[in-house]
């Protein structure tokens, strides 16, 4: 059995059955894209137990409990808005604000969110923004629901 989930040019794939029959299904997909849209497609392969990718977000299983964690691409320079560009002020609250909760909806594990926190309170520092508006914003962040519903505004 194959699910597939794809979004735009990354696509992400679970299969029950063994990796050779595996391998072949997926050689019958890339020849096919190959021959219909001249889209060669490669596949990296990992076990359950360790992290995969998809878009931004990492995810394994480890003893039956999914973890979720913040995936970026060793090329990342890990930079945002420059605090001393010419922006309204409350741009770059909304700015730190919306990462914080962008790692939040993402990292399932409590323990892991504040690590990584602790990480962007380094990119955001690094970036010109005052620590204590980088530690007000992010240090509520894991009081946050985890939620991925939009407010409703009354």
């Amino acid at each position: 059995m194959v699910d597939f989930i794809r979004f735009v040019d990354d696509g992400l794939s679970f299969y029950d059955g063994d990796i050779d029959s595996f391998y072949n299904w997926f050689e019958d997909v890339r020849v096919k894209s190959v021959d219909l849209y001249g889209l060669d497609l490669t596949v990296t392969v990992n076990p359950v137990t360790t992290f995969s990718q998809f878009l931004d977000i990492q995810f394994k299983l480890t003893n039956g409990k999914l973890t979720t964690d913040i995936y970026r691409k060793e090329t990342d320079a890990n930079r945002y808005l420059f605090f001393n560009s010419h922006h309204p002020r409350h741009v770059f609250r909304s700015v730190v604000f919306s990462q914080g909760m962008r790692y939040r909806r993402i990292i399932n594990d409590d323990g892991l969110l504040r690590s990584r926190l602790n990480e962007l309170k380094m990119f955001f520092a690094r970036s010109g923004y005052p620590e204590i508006l980088i530690n007000s914003i992010l240090d509520a962040i894991p009081d946050q629901p985890r939620s991925l519903d939009y407010k409703r505004k009354k």
